[in-house]
Parts: C-alpha cells; structure tokens; sequence
C-alpha cells in the first residue's frame, strides 16, 4: 500500500487492545473525521488486535475483521468495462480491475499502464485492492470482485458467548440500550424515559446520568466528573481574558498553560488549548500532564517541553537553536504532531531523555543539528514524510540504550548530510522502514543495532559506517571485523531454533574474497574465510544466538551475509 501523509485514509493505526483503545489513539492525534477529537476514524484505516490475533478495518460505521494473510495489491482508480475501449489518455501507473473481456483485456484482471503497454496482473483468492474512486477495499473470491466488509454476516455472531479476554457478547437490544448514551439540553429526571443502566447526557451542562430505574423508568443519578474543557489563543486576544471561548482568547499559550495549570489538570479533567490563528509565535512553551495544544494553523518558534500525557499539535515549528522538542522527566508518554519542523543552523528537532514520544510529522528541514535523538533508555517511535538535510546534520541519532522506531518516506542531503547514527558505547537500536533514503552517508552504525528496510539507497559518497550490527534489508553488513568476539544475533526471543541459512561474501583487508553460502545448526560453526593463514569464524551457539569473530590471522574483514533462520 502507497505510503500517505501522516493523518492520511490509509494509515496502518499499529497494535492494540482493543477497538476502543485504537480510537483513543486515532481521536488523542485528531486524526479522526472531525478533526478535533470527537470523530470517527477514516473509512480505510487498519490496526492490528493483539487480543484477537487479527486485522481490523475501518469501514466508515464500525471496526470489520479482515484476513491478515490476504494479499494486498496497489490502489486501483476504478472498475473498467473495456468492450467499447480502453481508457483513454492514461498517465504511468494508472490501474484497472476489467469488468468484462474485450479488447485484449480479460474479466477481473488488473490492468496497469506502464507508458506504452497495459501490464496484466492475475489475481488470486484473497487478493485485495483499494478503489480509490469509491474509497473502498474489495477483495477477490476466485470468481468475483466483492466488498470487503461484505465478506462477514452480521449473524455470523449468532450465539457467541463473551466474558474472557478476546471474546465478545452478542446483546439483545434491551442489553444494548443498557450500553447506549442517550443526549439531550434537559435534566433527564421526570423527563427521559431510559432503560435500567442507561447513560445519559446534559449537552447543556455536560454531566452525565445513570438510569436507576427498575426495569425501566425515569429516575436518573448525576455522575460528579467533569470532561475535556477547552481554552483559546489568538492574535486578537488579551491575557486577562478568560480564554473560554474565542471572544475571549488569550494573546499567548503560556497564559492559557497557566491557566489550565491553575485548575488542576487530571485524567478525567483534561484541557486543550486551541488556535485558529496563522500567524507566529514566539514562546517556549511547557506542557503538564493532561493538556493539549493545538495549534494546527499556527507557527510557533521557541523551544518545548512535554510531560506525561501531554500532547503538542502544530502547522509548523520552528528554531534557531537548542531543542525544540524534549520529553520531561517520567516514564510516560507525549504526542507531537506537525506539518513543517524547520531546524537552522545546531537546532536540534526531537530528543527524549525519559519516557516515550510518539511523533507524525510531514517534513522535516535541517541545517546542522539533528532531526529525532534519543539518549535515553526508553523508546521513541512515529510516522515522517520527508527529511532535508542542507548541511551537515543528521535525520536519527541514537546516543544511549533505548529505540527509535520510524516509518517515513525520504531522507535527502544537499550537503554532507547523514541519515542514520548510532554513536560509540550506544547500546540501544534504530529501527526504520523508508521508501527513498539518499545521503552523503547514509547510515554511521558505530555501536549498538540497526535495522533498515528501504525502497531506494543512495550511492553514499562520503561512505557508510558499519562497526554495530547492522541488518539492510535483511543482510547482515559490517565493516572491520577483527578478534573481537561481535553478536549477529542474540540470545533471545527470535534466535536460531533449528538452522541458519547464510549466504553472501567477506573481503580480507589484503583483498581476499570468499562467498560463503550454507547453513549451521546450534552448537557449530564455519570458516567462512580461511586463505591458510586469515581464517573468520561464524557460529550459532548452543543457545541459539550467533557470532562473528577472526579466530586466527591479524587481517580486518568487510562482511555482507544474507541470513535466514528458524
């Protein structure tokens, strides 16, 4: 599937618990229909159920299961009927599934214009396509094209019992009155007739009711929890305003931070600030825990620092120098979300030094400093469009025992830039996916691990660094290997149970080449070079990890190994 913008339709959500916690996720980065947090999710977008060991589907009303071992194919435009002729006028990569067999086209095919030819792709059971024309997911039966989430019946549910983990309820509609929330500007009591348990809410005031009648009735007990309350910024605004409405807005964000601060922000009394400005500001800010701002149209140049439960949302960051964005103290987490971070002369984007940050942004531009570090033990992890380096700066740098986890686009240099770092005695790992990374280096792996999945690498002319484990689209690279014992594989979750495949080749300092291709079972090894008087070792060891070592011989060795095992 084509990569999107961050908050695009057709972003994979990640793992979670449940439907309810996805849209927590999806409704927290206002990623969601509205915009603000109140939304649905976008028809298309996908997660995984760690409870049910399964896909799940938006389908624009509800959470559809969808078979994780079908076969996913690009997008198409539309369905095409060729009898009459073939479209007209197609640009590159233009895709169709035939609706009939004519004009060299066959019934259910894919056809994709290649710039001179229609290119034939047959599918088979389970393939499954976007049509972007319709904005819907179709998958194929071996006989027909059908809607996706027309694959499962509601009364497939029929029967189904719930109450451990993983299972559901089929529910009466009785049951289900009990779960729904009516609305209404009223008091509910005398008024609302509501089923045993039903919820209940004041628009007018925002409290929330319980039906305590017996089965059924009007008599309704007021809940005491207050919910998300709401403060404004604007260039029109004054800091002795009361920031409730926009109106009232205060001039800067410190004043409405101060202001939330000063009523006591909880899980269940939470506050977001907005702005629907254009213009600049200037602050560093300091977000606490349980408030949010969002400043979706608005540049804000300074520096910032989020707490547990906090969230930054913004158009465009800016910075001169220092760091603009810093995760405080606390073993929590922080959202950040932008369309432009631009990052001149040292400034440096993103740094976490304790607890988590989930970040999606649209582009980053820097000069000399670096784009996302990490120097804690902790992780960082999110979604990025595109990187320009114009100096000598650095998109990820890894300087401690924690993770970096990215999926984005392109990492691009017009300078010395670099795409990728793990400093010396690092002990943590970068692990990336990019479609496009093309860099004067584009990965410096002096410790710790490295893990790249990419479309398109760069030449690197200022040459890559590979004296950490390092794994490019799963070979296995290093540089200068010597009589230090290295770990390919450790001994964990996921080492060799049974064999390891390898294949690929050694260059000896003195330019000897060897081409090793076999296979070791745990508890043995093989010279993978041995010129009589150089000889470099790989083994699995009894407990299924894996070393590299020169075991006789003072020569270096430049290694690449293609790796398979179970």
């Amino acid at each position: 599937m084509a990569l999107t913008k961050p908050y695009g339709q057709k972003n994979y959500m990640g793992e979670y618990a449940s439907d309810a916690l996805t849209l927590a996720f999806i409704q927290g980065n206002r990623w969601d229909t509205n915009g603000d947090g109140t939304g649905d999710p976008f028809p298309g977008m996908l997660y995984y159920n760690t409870q049910l060991n399964q896909m799940k589907l938006w389908n624009g009303t509800s959470w559809r299961p969808i078979d994780i071992g079908s076969d996913f194919q690009e997008s198409v435009i539309n369905f095409f009927d060729p009898t009459i002729a073939l479209p007209v006028g197609p640009a590159v990569g233009d895709r169709y599934i035939s609706t009939a067999t004519a004009n060299g086209w066959i019934n259910n095919y894919i056809y994709e214009w290649d710039g001179a030819v229609w290119m034939e792709t047959i599918p088979t059971e389970g393939t499954v396509v976007e049509v972007e024309a319709l904005n819907e997911f179709y998958a194929f039966t071996g006989a027909a094209w059908v809607l996706l989430p027309s694959l499962l019946a509601h009364n497939d549910l029929l029967g189904l019992q719930g109450g451990a983990v993983g299972e559901y309820y089929h529910l009466t509609q009785a049951q289900n009155q009990g779960i729904d929330m009516l609305e209404g500007a009223v008091d509910p009591n005398g008024v609302v007739n509501g089923a045993y348990g039903q919820k209940y809410r004041d628009t007018a005031t925002g409290t929330i009711y319980v039906c305590i009648s017996n089965p059924s009735g009007t008599n309704w007990l007021g809940l005491t929890f207050a919910g998300q309350q709401n403060f404004y910024v604007g260039k029109h605004g004054d800091n002795d305003n009361n920031g409730l409405n926009l109106a009232e807005a205060f001039l800067t964000f410190g004043a409405a931070i101060a202001a939330a601060v000063a009523l006591a922000p909880t899980v269940i009394n939470q506050f977001s600030i907005h702005c629907f400005d254009s213009g600049i500001y200037t602050e560093n800010l300091t977000i606490p825990s349980y408030v949010t701002v969002n400043s979706d149209s608005a540049v804000i140049v300074g520096s910032h620092t989020l707490a547990d439960d906090s969230a930054l949302i913004s158009q465009e960051i800016q910075a001169a120098a220092g760091v603009i964005i810093t995760k405080s103290a606390g073993a929590g987490s922080a959202i950040f979300r932008c369309d432009r971070m631009v990052l001149t002369g040292n400034a440096v984007g993103m740094i976490v030094t304790s607890g988590h940050i989930n970040f999606n942004i649209g582009e980053i531009f820097i000069e000399d400093g670096f784009g996302v570090g990490n120097v804690s033990t902790e992780e960082i992890r999110g979604f990025v469009g595109d990187i320009h380096i114009s100096g000598t700066g650095t998109a990820f740098l890894a300087a401690g025992g924690g993770e970096i986890e990215v999926v984005g686009n392109g990492i691009y240099d017009a300078g010395n830039g670099t795409a990728f770092c793990i400093v010396a005695g690092a002990t943590g790992y970068i692990s990336a996916m990019f479609n496009d990374i093309n860099c004067d280096v584009n990965w410096d792996i002096d410790d710790g691990t490295f893990y790249l999945k990419a479309g398109r690498l760069g030449p690197a002319a200022g040459g890559n660094t590979e004296t950490g484990v390092v794994f490019v689209n799963d070979d296995y690279r290093a540089m200068a290997i010597d009589g230090v014992l290295r770990t390919i594989i450790p001994n964990a979750a996921g080492d060799v149970v049974s064999v390891l495949l390898f294949d690929g080749f050694v260059v000896e300092s003195a330019g000897g080449i060897s081409t090793p291709d076999g296979n070791l079972t745990p508890g043995n090894a093989l010279n993978i070079y041995d010129d009589g008087v150089d000889v470099l070792t790989l083994t699995v060891n009894a407990d299924g990890s894996v070393d590299i070592q020169r075991t006789a011989g003072a020569a270096t060795f430049t290694v690449e190994l293609r790796l398979r095992w179970r």
